[in-house]
């Protein structure tokens, strides 16, 4: 094992026990065993005085060795990373360890959505002749990952060890740990439900295109509604929330309040109450609208497409309007700043809905038109409708961007952040023998002495 860059510190915890860097525990406890039977204060005495000096840095570097986490952090960030640990936890570090495996996780999710629109098109386009469940087996594939991931976070385990000598503080402490630990069980398992439903809708509309079922188009949405009534129970009960417990009053630091002093709660207005009736059910009111047009004109029903997805381009108009009044009701913020941090997220956010926007009704444009034309039949046939290929590209572009995101761009930087955080714990970290011999400051204690014999 290669001993990192960082690791400057003045006594190297394994030259201490004086053991090689890729040894492993049982020679890490042999080795201390050893080294504090030979610097024991007890055995050395009084021949050698920094014998108690020399037996508690043995000590503090088994403890960091003998600990597979703290090894782990001493070895890339050096004896800082383990001071940061003793005082923070090491959930950063831990985070990221784990993220680039995310990153690799979401990596092999963006492909396959990728893979999904790409198989769709050849499949509406008369290019691959495969079933249409064999179309979907993309997409089941983040499925069951997705699920996976939810049922082992349903019995992930706490990992937060907080030690209290105050006996009635750990109690409430474990306590508040269980029933936190309840709460993302319950939350986790109520997903995975939710998910499982969101799947037998998936399955049902592969079977219908198939024709391998022959059910009304109603049938097969019942999953759909199913998941559109868990999030009318959600937001219900969200309103329900924000009613009964009103709006936080948070003290203004800037006027000498003190934080977290004397926070209290007020009733919603009038404008309140209506903001968080049309926050929980705006949106899944254009949902449900949408959904039951796509059933009346699956089933037969003489519907323009045109008309059928006028809820989505209705939603779009009032996105871009409800954005257009945020930033008028910036002028009621007193404090520049704060009304400089806000107009500056309303525009990141109104940029990104344009583009998105834009790409996603241009494909939704194609997309209309291609049914409208697969509805008549013209002789001779149109050259003009688009293929699904051509219908999918604003989907490759967007999810293009999103596989360069999770592939490249957030890789790089969780690698400058571990860069930073080498940087930020080696700054402390310097050695005597790095700094060169003509800039070091020397005393001769022999000619010192005499000197000092000669004055006295």
């Amino acid at each position: 094992m290669e001993q990192s860059f960082f690791n400057n510190t003045s006594e190297d915890y394994y030259q201490l026990l004086g053991i090689e860097r890729d040894v492993d525990e049982d020679a890490i406890k042999k080795a201390y065993k050893r080294m504090a039977l030979r610097y024991h204060p007890d055995k050395r005495g009084s021949q050698e005085p920094d014998a108690a000096e020399t037996f508690q840095k043995i000590q503090n570097a088994y403890s960091v060795l003998s600990d597979p986490k703290k090894r782990k952090v001493y070895d890339e960030y050096g004896e800082g990373g383990v001071k940061m640990i003793d005082q923070l936890g090491d959930v950063p570090f831990e985070m990221l360890d784990k993220i680039n495996l995310i990153f690799f996780a979401l990596t092999i999710i963006v492909v396959l959505l990728i893979i999904f629109p790409a198989f769709v098109s050849g499949k509406a386009d008369g290019l691959l002749n495969w079933p249409w469940l064999a179309v979907f087996v993309p997409i089941f594939i983040v499925d069951v990952f997705v699920i996976s991931v939810l049922i082992l976070q349903s019995n992930v385990k706490d990992t937060n060890d907080e030690h209290d000598d105050d006996e009635e503080r750990a109690s409430v402490t474990e306590n508040m740990k269980k029933e936190r630990k309840r709460q993302i069980r319950m939350i986790s398992l109520g997903l995975v439900g939710y998910y499982v439903v969101f799947c037998v809708f998936q399955i049902l509309i592969a079977l219908r295109l198939e024709k391998t079922i022959t059910t009304t188009w109603a049938v097969v949405f019942i999953p759909w509604f199913v998941m559109e009534l868990a999030h009318f129970v959600a937001g219900t009960m969200e309103v329900v929330a924000k009613f009964k417990v009103g709006v936080f009053v948070v003290p203004d630091m800037m006027a000498g309040d003190e934080p977290m002093a004397n926070i209290t709660t007020r009733p919603l207005t009038t404008s309140e109450k209506y903001g968080a009736v049309i926050s929980a059910y705006g949106f899944w009111t254009f949902r449900i609208v949408q959904a039951i047009l796509l059933v009346l004109k699956a089933d037969g029903t003489n519907i323009d497409w045109r008309v059928v997805f006028i809820p989505t381009y209705v939603y779009g108009v009032w996105v871009f309007v409800s954005n257009i009044l945020k930033i008028g009701k910036l002028r009621k913020i007193d404090i520049p700043e704060k009304r400089a941090e806000k107009l500056a997220g309303i525009i990141r956010n109104f940029i990104v809905f344009i583009v998105v926007g834009v790409l996603f009704y241009v494909g939704l444009g194609l997309f209309i038109s291609r049914l409208k034309n697969d509805e008549v039949v013209f002789d001779p046939p149109v050259s003009h409708t688009p293929t699904g290929f051509v219908i999918a590209i604003p989907l490759f572009i967007v999810l293009g961007v999103l596989f360069c995101c999770v592939c490249c761009c957030l890789p790089c930087l969780v690698f400058m952040t571990k860069s930073a955080y080498k940087a930020e714990l080696a700054k402390n970290e310097v050695v005597i023998g790095d700094i060169p011999a003509e800039r070091r400051i020397q005393y001769d204690l022999t000619e010192t002495s005499a000197s000092s014999s000669r004055t006295y």
